[in-house]
């Protein structure tokens, strides 16, 4: 499991830590804000992780959504 992955998987575990996530993620730049806090959990990833997952996760013509393995999320 490489690190994006794995910080995947403390989302899924700690409801507290989805929550700020959530948070990130309906922000129009939350890339960097993500990786920080990725980082701060231990998990060191980089923007083209991130958004190497975001065309992985999200479906074609999904419009203004798009996914990861924690959730789909409106971009702003």
């Amino acid at each position: 499991m490489n690190a994006i992955e794995g910080f995947y998987q403390e989302v899924l575990q700690n409801p507290c830590l989805a929550s700020e996530v959530d948070s990130l993620l309906e922000q129009s730049d939350f890339i960097e804000p993500f990786i920080a806090l990725g980082k701060r959990q231990g998990f060191i990833f980089s923007t083209s992780d991130v958004e190497d997952s975001i065309l992985k996760n999200t479906a074609r013509h999904q419009g203004s959504y798009f996914c990861l393995p924690i959730g789909c999320y409106e971009r702003h």
